[in-house]
């Protein structure tokens, strides 16, 4: 069961209820057509989409202008995003905390060796920020096939480009010894 909890600029909570988050495309705004509505002048009539598919939900941003960010980086309009427990979306002044029982329920519990409050500090974003997608959240859902770049990839292209220089200069060596013999 999901749940988001979200934060008022003034510090009061709402908590969606499990009925509100049943549905397979859940919009949240202020408008009264929006499947959450949140009564806040910042958030957007319908802000953002959350989809669910075979994996969880994805957060899309409906509203753009750099009103949505997700865990402090802000997203463009049609970019999917993969939430995860914790997973912080702030919309307007508005901050939204997504929150999945079943994954912490199953996540293991490891100990935790040295500094204790460096180890359970909130997630903040590395200096300089970055660029949307550039932080850790997965944007495809596990076995997508991603391509990464080989390895090999340079070794390759040397190996290439040896072998059309030795088949140029064959070339060019049959094409002197056949106009010289020809002389």
């Amino acid at each position: 069961m999901i749940k988001l909890i979200i934060t008022m600029p003034d510090g009061s909570l709402m908590s969606a209820l499990p009925s509100e988050l049943a549905e397979t495309r859940i919009t949240i705004g202020s408008g009264v057509g929006s499947t959450l509505v949140v009564p806040h002048e910042t958030v957007a009539e319908t802000h953002v989409e959350l989809l669910m598919d075979e994996t969880g939900y994805v957060v899309a941003d409906l509203v753009g202008g750099g009103a949505t960010s997700i865990n402090g980086f802000a997203v463009e309009p049609g970019d999917y995003y993969r939430l995860e427990t914790g997973t912080r979306i702030q919309m307007g002044e508005v901050e939204a905390v997504y929150i999945d029982s079943e994954a912490v329920l199953q996540t293991e519990v490891t100990p935790v060796e040295g500094n204790f409050e460096a180890a359970v500090a909130p997630y903040t974003a590395p200096a300089g920020g970055g660029l949307p997608g550039s932080f850790p959240l997965p944007k495809h859902p596990p076995g997508v096939f991603v391509p990464r770049k080989a390895p090999r990839s340079l070794w390759v292209m040397a190996s290439i480009t040896v072998t059309f220089v030795a088949v140029a200069a064959a070339t060019v060596a049959g094409y002197l010894s056949v106009s010289l013999s020809a002389q």
